[in-house]
């Protein structure tokens, strides 16, 4: 068992004590990862990671439902209109003045990237990170802190601004771009990529370029962690954030990587909804 010790905090200039309480950093050795895929068994259960990464007040945030029906209105406005990608930038525009709620924005990490890095803390020392979809930056910095050189972006000009007001010290490079035609000179630039809940709010259709191009960021021996809602495929897809199936996630075969890890996790936000979370490795 991988015991967390020596926490520190990165420092948030919104949400300072939330934020704070929320993003423990663990100084952990790092450890090697398995040779051929494999359903993990965590040696820590997964809430007893969140808790330990988590304080007792964010336990009571988590319990909240979200309000996601804004959210919906503007995808499915922005799909009918043939622009599918428009509304992420339309809700934060909107959140920003006040008009609506970013479900997705907890000011805090993403609780599943907390838990892998606890039981799997890995080697920074040098090495580069990507964010993809990074909203207001909470998982970039908790990279960053970590000890990566990270590149965040989002599609959303209004949540990269956001993001470097509330981190006007970060060393995060953020920048506002677009996953379905990204800048050719990230292609084999970074050593972790992480991509979180970006592919589920994608119509099916764009999943398959999204996937082409999160791979593509990685360099030989680069690693790749993505956490996404998850379902069976004989259940119904439901409403955004669509479910992904499990031949969804792995997906990112077709495109040279190997997994290396995967599991199914509960989503502490809503009771009953479980998430996937698998790693990647491009040989």
């Amino acid at each position: 068992m991988i015991s967390p010790k020596s926490p520190k905090l990165y420092q948030s200039s919104v949400h300072q004590s939330a934020t704070a309480d929320a993003t423990k950093v663990f100084a952990c050795k790092p450890t090697a990862l398995h040779a051929h895929p494999t359903i993990i068994v965590n040696a820590i259960p997964y809430k007893d990671t969140i808790r330990i990464a988590f304080p007792k007040r964010l336990e009571i945030r988590f319990s909240q439902m979200k309000d996601r029906r804004r959210a919906r209105e503007l995808a499915a406005e922005f799909i009918q209109k043939g622009d599918p990608t428009g509304w992420f930038e339309a809700l934060y525009r909107e959140a920003e003045e006040g008009k609506s709620t970013v479900p997705w924005v907890d000011y805090h990490p993403t609780p599943p990237l907390v838990g892998f890095w606890i039981l799997h803390p890995q080697e920074t020392t040098g090495k580069s990170a990507l964010v993809v979809g990074s909203g207001f930056g909470d998982d970039a910095e908790q990279l960053a802190a970590w000890g990566f050189r990270v590149t965040a972006f989002d599609i959303s000009e209004t949540a990269i601004r956001a993001s470097r007001k509330r981190f006007p010290h970060s060393t995060v490079e953020y920048h506002a771009a677009n996953l379905l035609a990204p800048p050719p000179h990230w292609r084999g630039q970074f050593d972790f990529v992480f991509e979180a809940n970006t592919l589920q709010v994608l119509p099916a259709s764009l999943r398959q370029p999204a996937t082409k191009n999160i791979a593509s960021f990685l360099p030989p021996g680069g690693l790749l962690l993505v956490v996404a809602r998850g379902r069976e495929p004989s259940d119904p897809e439901g409403q955004m954030p669509w479910p992904l199936t499990r031949s969804e996630i792995s997906a990112f075969a077709v495109h040279g990587l190997e997994e290396l890890l995967f599991d199914i996790i509960p989503d502490l936000d809503e009771p009953g909804v479980r998430r996937f979370r698998a790693l990647f490795r491009l040989p």
